[in-house]
């Protein structure tokens, strides 16, 4: 007896057509193969083949501390720290803590990102962001902002996908959402 096969669905033909295409487009390149831009875990694509800007959770303070523990000759090593409100799927108040590092060379930024975060409510739960780039966006005092779905990726709870936050810097407001 014959089956027919399953049906794909409309995001799964275009995420595979993506990849299909960033594939042929590598091996394009005269230099050497890297690896190709996949969006983050958890990232669900809309019908262009594109990451969605769909809106987990958002992360909202009216000021950051940052410390700056190391600056030198283009090398440095930050810490911040705020709290406010959580809202979406997880609502209540967090607090949230983190690092960036950074180096200079060639005329580009180099950095790293780790962050973890509390939210305290009915349900509370602990979160990640995690990322590196070497977009021009990392200094002494300053971080972000980072828009990107490549660049920073948040895991809370059982979610995980793209993060993206406002410039951290000390005394300004802070603005971090996980699509």
């Amino acid at each position: 007896m014959y089956r027919s096969p399953p049906l794909i669905t409309m995001a799964n033909r275009h995420a595979f057509c993506l990849a299909a295409a960033l594939l042929a487009l590598a091996g394009c390149s005269s230099a050497a193969p890297s690896a190709v831009p996949f969006p983050a875990a958890g990232t669900q694509i809309n019908d262009t083949g594109a990451p969605r800007k769909k809106v987990f959770e958002t992360l909202k303070a009216g000021r950051v501390v940052v410390k700056v523990q190391s600056c030198v000759s283009g090398t440095g090593v930050a810490t911040f720290a705020t709290n406010g409100k959580a809202t979406g799927h997880v609502r209540g108040k967090f607090s949230v803590s983190g690092t960036w590092n950074f180096f200079n060379a060639g005329g580009q930024s180099y950095w790293t990102f780790s962050e973890s975060f509390t939210i305290k409510g009915k349900h509370p739960k602990v979160g990640t962001v995690t990322g590196s780039g070497t977009d021009a966006i990392a200094t002494c005092k300053t971080f972000g902002p980072v828009n990107g779905v490549k660049d920073l990726t948040y895991e809370l709870g059982t979610k995980s996908g793209a993060a993206t936050t406002s410039l951290i810097k000390n005394g300004a407001a802070f603005l971090q959402r996980l699509h």
